[in-house]
């Protein structure tokens, strides 16, 4: 009996990854390689975009300040928020967007011609410090992808290197309810 192999295709036409990244605090710039590898051809332009994120971003006022949508809101009675005032003041933010790296459209010319199956392509982003307004280097992480060039801008696929897990995101995954997390 002989046994035949067929490749299955991809569920995603491109594969996104962050080959490399760096915050770089005497330069004062972070830096992103995004790297995609192609699992079908593209005959329209492509663009390679990224994202830098902090976390455990925290401050007072109208900036920071966190309105409570679940204070004293039927049917949310059991939810940590229920009792918290309706502004929030302190609130730790996590996944602020500190830089969008080709705005909505990428970095057009970046895959201006599309690309083959098999391709692989890549970009590096160097940011510097003062196009972002960060307050702890330590707790940023990135993002990037490939996007359409024109008309929609749809993204193919996304890669994050460098998230670490939050006080929050560790009682979800284990189950545990909490008020508040402070990181």
């Amino acid at each position: 009996v002989s046994q035949s192999r067929y490749r299955l295709k991809q569920t995603y036409p491109v594969e996104v990854q962050i080959a490399s990244w760096k915050v770089d605090t005497s330069a004062r710039t972070v830096s992103i390689t995004v790297s995609a590898e192609f699992f079908e051809d593209f005959s329209g332009p492509l663009a390679f975009n990224c994202a830098i994120m902090e976390d455990s971003v925290t401050g007072s006022g109208k900036q920071f300040d966190q309105v409570n949508y679940l204070n004293n809101r039927a049917g949310f009675e059991g939810h940590p928020y229920f009792y918290e005032e309706g502004t929030i003041t302190n609130y730790v933010h996590e996944n602020a967007l500190r830089y969008y790296g080709g705005h909505i459209a990428g970095i057009r010319g970046s895959i201006a011609d599309g690309a083959f199956y098999g391709d692989t392509k890549q970009h590096t982003f160097v940011i510097p410090f003062d196009s972002m307004n960060i307050q702890h280097p330590q707790h940023l992480w990135v993002a990037g992808w490939v996007q359409e060039g024109e008309a929609g801008y749809e993204i193919l696929n996304a890669a994050s290197a460098g998230k670490a897990p939050t006080a929050r995101s560790l009682a979800i995954v284990t189950g545990k309810q909490i008020g508040r997390a402070h990181v």
